[in-house]
């Protein structure tokens, strides 16, 4: 463990030492390498030096605001997005861990652009508009289930959320 901690020490100063050019070279370099080990061009993965956990970085390719059929076509890391974050190894669990994760996913996005969702909402057309009834309708609905007493047509009306 000693070793490992001069051998960090030793990383710390000589990176301290790089100007930004020369660290972002080393730093492509390393990802070149650390692509070529693992045979997978777009996620990059390591231990933590510090606590040995498992660390993964994903290549989020940049299209334009404008470009929808880019997104579309390079949209394949969203997905493994998903799989990064829920990372498991029984294989039954694996469908529900991603859908949580999905879903958490979805629910951090809604939540920071609230706006944007609401219209991907609508464009996909996820969601319909409540349209309430006319006055003509409800009184084919309550005809039409033997509804005669106020009391029960106020309570289902509220059911209904009218």
């Amino acid at each position: 463990v000693g070793g490992d901690l001069v051998k960090a020490d030793a990383a710390t100063e000589f990176v301290g030492l790089l100007n930004d050019k020369q660290m972002t070279m080393l730093l492509a370099k390393i990802i070149e390498r650390k692509q070529k080990e693992s045979y997978d061009k777009d996620v990059v993965s390591f231990r933590n030096a510090k606590n040995y956990a498992m660390m993964q970085y994903l290549k989020i390719p940049s299209c334009g605001a404008e470009r929808e059929a880019s997104f579309v076509k390079t949209s394949n890391w969203i997905n493994r997005a998903v799989e990064i974050s829920c990372t498991t190894s029984d294989n039954q669990e694996k469908d529900k861990t991603d859908h949580t994760s999905a879903k958490r996913i979805t629910k951090a996005l809604m939540k920071k652009y609230p706006e944007a969702a609401k219209e991907a909402i609508e464009e996909v057309k996820i969601l319909t508009e409540e349209k309430k009834m006319t006055a003509l309708k409800m009184a084919s609905m309550f005809k039409a289930a033997q509804i005669t007493s106020f009391i029960k047509r106020r309570l289902l009306l509220r059911h209904l959320r009218h």
